[in-house]
């Protein structure tokens, strides 16, 4: 059986989705939860921590906003797809520290925090990468943390590729193009958008990432791997509500 456990919204008929919740390692009975809100017509993302073992989480800061998640981003076979997650979190080994990754814009950044309470300064991950980048994922080990999500160019029409960052203190950042693509050249490479056509389809969080190290190794063998869903092998329709997947395909990087 499982218990539900509601957490309060800063203002009244606050809408809040896609919440992800960490444990904190080392600290007994603490969990927090990072979670996208809409309120008076914006965009934010919410922190909140529970001292007692998930029996009660409150609120206890605005990790970033108002933020502008891109509303669409390009499918395939030329359709347009909803873009409704658009954060993730992580808890960074022995230091504790909590990781935070959100599109803002067309553009990634990460911020951090110690306690949850007081968040640095939000940083661009792939500031010198000019696409449109949107669904990131965040993990890390003791020694470095990284990012992964989907970029298309700025203008529509071209194929989406799959993007890693990373960085040793959350700082600085170094991104790699992860994706490859078959010997016999580039081909179309977009998410498969759900439903029928009639309407821009879902594409749901479909980019996740891990790091492939102990919290005791060192640098020179800090590996990440990274999986996706993409369109290289064709769309596939399923019989529940009538959704469109993908294959998936991974790829580690440093």
């Amino acid at each position: 059986m499982w218990d539900v456990r509601t957490i309060p919204g800063r203002l009244a008929g606050e809408g809040s989705q896609n919440p992800i919740v960490r444990i904190a390692p080392g600290q007994p009975g603490v969990s927090y939860v990072v979670f996208q809100t809409f309120r008076q017509g914006f965009h934010y993302i919410e922190a909140a921590r529970s001292m007692n073992n998930g029996m009660s989480y409150s609120v206890i800061s605005q990790v970033a906003g108002p933020v502008g998640p891109l509303a669409q981003v390009d499918g395939a076979g030329g359709r347009a797809v909803r873009n409704l997650v658009w954060q993730h979190f992580a808890v960074q080994p022995v230091q504790q520290r909590l990781l935070v990754s959100y599109e803002d814009l067309g553009r990634v950044y990460a911020t951090t925090s110690t306690n949850g309470m007081s968040w640095t300064s939000p940083v661009q991950v792939a500031a010198a990468r000019p696409g449109r980048q949107f669904q990131p994922s965040i993990a890390a080990m003791s020694a470095r943390m990284a990012v992964l999500f989907y970029e298309q160019p700025p203008i529509s029409g071209a194929d989406t590729i799959v993007v890693g960052a990373s960085s040793p203190n959350g700082t600085t950042w170094a991104s790699y193009e992860v994706t490859t693509t078959p010997p016999d050249g580039s081909i179309p490479f977009e998410p498969c958008p759900s439903g029928d056509g009639s309407a821009p389809g879902y594409f749901g969080d479909y980019v996740g990432i891990v790091p492939l190290a102990l919290p005791t190794d060192q640098p020179a063998s800090l590996v990440f791997y990274g999986a996706w869903a993409d369109s290289r092998l064709g769309c596939s329709m399923t019989d529940r509500f009538t959704a469109v997947h993908h294959h998936t395909v991974g790829a580690r990087f440093l």
